[in-house]
């Protein structure tokens, strides 16, 4: 049975403009926090810091002002890196940057070496991001194959979900695109506008309560031909 994930992320004009890569809640009790890097910088712990922070305030809500302890999923933090120099760190922690002197605060965080020739051992250990891994490194080789992005998305889930990769961020198409459309820009790309965010994601709900494909387009503010191809690519995704 695959682990239960809820994607849960940042965005800018709710969160005092921080805006995180990928972040996720595994199974209700733990919170992965993840960025891409294609360059060495030393100084993530600060940056996850910061995403943490809001993360947790956006997941409490009005209840961080409760009298008794509110419970949180642990965080665990990941940098996935697919640059060219190695980056001989596996492990940051925030207190590297306190000179020598102590405090009551660290923060960890862990670098992946996400491309498929060098074979992270931190890989292995966990499913999950090895999937990511996976979907992101089949991704952007689809899309520098001049494949549009949410075509190369679908194919790279394909790929993976033909391989036998098993994970939970693989079972819903909507959130998946919801998941990757910081790192590629899907909204951008696709025009996607509105107040949840993604047009797409607002025809797809129209569509599956039973709209028809024009009056999804119309709800959307998409064109006709934009929405009859996301119908078609639900339906091939869903026959699955």
């Amino acid at each position: 049975m695959d682990t239960p994930i809820e994607p849960f992320g940042l965005e800018k004009e709710t969160s005092g403009g921080l805006e995180n890569d990928v972040s996720f809640i595994l199974d209700g009790k733990l919170i992965i926090v993840a960025e891409h890097q294609s360059s060495i910088n030393n100084n993530m712990p600060v940056r996850f810091l910061g995403y943490i922070g809001a993360l947790y305030k956006k997941y409490l809500g009005k209840q961080v002002y409760a009298d008794a302890v509110q419970v949180l999923p642990s965080p665990e933090f990941y940098v996935l890196y697919n640059g060219s120099h190695i980056w001989n760190k596996k492990g940051l922690e925030l207190s590297d940057a306190f000179g020598g002197r102590s405090g009551f605060l660290d923060l960890r965080v862990n670098v992946i070496d996400i491309k498929p020739d060098t074979k992270d051992i931190a890989l292995s250990d966990n499913q999950e991001l090895y999937v990511y891994s996976v979907l992101v490194d089949k991704t952007e080789k689809y899309r520098k194959s001049g494949m549009p992005t949410l075509h190369a998305l679908e194919k790279a889930r394909g790929y993976c979900i033909s391989a036998g990769l098993r994970s939970g961020i693989l079972a819903n198409w909507e959130e998946l695109i919801l998941m990757f459309n910081h790192d590629f820009d899907i909204c951008a790309e696709h025009e996607y506008r509105g107040e949840i965010k993604c047009k797409r994601k607002v025809a797809l709900n129209f569509l599956r309560m039973g709209l028809t494909v024009e009056q999804a387009a119309e709800a959307a503010e998409l064109s006709l031909a934009e929405v009859e191809q996301l119908n078609s690519l639900n339906r091939s995704v869903t026959a699955r």
